[in-house]
């Protein structure tokens, strides 16, 4: 995904090949649901799990809706979030300022 939506790259036998599961779920959660909401629709523990490795490692190359993957478990009917492109987990330059700040602190005064 990138800026919150993208293609199909793995479709599973009863997925529907129009992303129609995707738009509705990404539609749905876009329109802040309910707390019920997320607790069918969500698969909680796994998410839970993503994001204290995500905050653990400081994985923060997700902004801008990319670098992770939606994956509908067939068997739970539950969607999940699933990380990949992982170059830059323990980089500071996918921020957009860290050019200044970097001059900042090997310069000081420098702005």
């Amino acid at each position: 995904m990138e800026a919150g939506s993208g293609t199909l790259n793995n479709v599973g036998p009863d997925g529907p090949l129009d992303k129609s599961d995707l738009n509705a779920f990404l539609n749905t959660y876009s329109s802040s649901p309910p707390d019920s909401w997320w607790r069918t629709n969500l698969n909680l523990p796994q998410y839970y799990g993503y994001q204290t490795i995500l905050q653990g490692f400081h994985h923060y190359d997700i902004a801008d809706g990319k670098n992770y993957f939606y994956y509908r478990n067939p068997v739970l009917g539950q969607w999940e979030v699933w990380p990949w492109d992982l170059d830059l987990t323990w980089a500071d330059n996918m921020y957009r300022r860290c050019e200044r700040w970097r001059r900042a602190v090997q310069e000081p005064g420098s702005e």
